[in-house]
């Protein structure tokens, strides 16, 4: 399993919780999508929230 599909599979398993916090989607994009990532690279998420009512 690469690294990528481990913080995947992370956020997957953590949906229900995300969902409660009114997440919508999240998507990663960066070194780690492109498994170009180094010792020195951080994790890039783009998080997408409920609109507010």
């Amino acid at each position: 399993m690469t690294t990528k599909e481990i913080i995947l599979d992370k956020l997957r398993s953590n949906k229900p919780q995300f969902s409660k916090l009114g997440v919508r989607e999240i998507g990663l994009f960066g070194t780690y999508l492109h498994n170009e990532h180094t010792i020195a690279s951080d994790i890039d998420l783009l998080i997408d929230f409920e609109p507010e009512i």
